[in-house]
């Protein structure tokens, strides 16, 4: 129910964004799930909702007004919060909105078999082995080109990375031409 009431209350567009905000802030977060009633202070609610004292008074005045969102329920004296309570039957005018727009959602969403059609399997063409490789093939080619740095970007190395670097690369060409030679023996004799 307060769900439905959060809403309705998020789609009256006579309210002023802050008017909004700090009625949900009042709905979902200061609101006494057994009594019904909230009492916030003022204080409180701007500061939860970075608004000013003066605009969090223009919204509660507008939330509590006569045939409002909230009944309001002033408490004299000092320290003393005001009580808020949902106006309910506010709720019966706006639910014919709420309802709509979900009736609406769930008329959007249907099963074809409902209606009648008849369903129709997709065709499904299969490719051949040969493409299947070499598309395999091709996704590996392009996985070891991403994983690849490009060598123009290791030789600008400046700075003593760069200086590791050139130490490390006279190793790691020589460590290549090693396995070139025990990958193809016959070449060398």
């Amino acid at each position: 129910m307060r769900h439905l009431f959060a809403e309705a209350l998020a789609l009256d567009r006579s309210l002023t964004p802050a008017a909004r905000c700090v009625g949900h802030l009042i709905l979902h977060r200061y609101i006494n799930g057994r009594t019904g009633t909230a009492w916030p202070s003022i204080g409180r609610l701007a500061k939860d909702t970075n608004y000013s004292d003066r605009t969090v008074k223009r919204a509660i005045a507008k939330l509590t007004e006569p045939g409002g969102w909230f009944i309001l329920t002033p408490q004299c004296g000092r320290s003393r919060s005001n009580v808020y309570r949902p106006h309910w039957t506010k709720l019966g005018a706006q639910a014919e909105a709420v309802a709509a727009r979900y009736f609406h959602e769930a008329e959007k969403v249907t099963f074809p078999s409902r209606k009648g059609d008849i369903l129709v399997p997709k065709k499904v063409t299969e490719s051949s082995p040969d493409s299947l490789e070499e598309s395999k093939k091709d996704s590996a080619r392009r996985r070891w080109r991403r994983q690849r740095p490009p060598v123009e970007a290791t030789q600008r190395l400046d700075g003593p990375l760069g200086e590791l670097l050139e130490k490390l690369r006279p190793r790691t060409e020589a460590k290549a031409s090693c396995t070139k030679r025990e990958e193809h023996p016959s070449e060398e004799g």
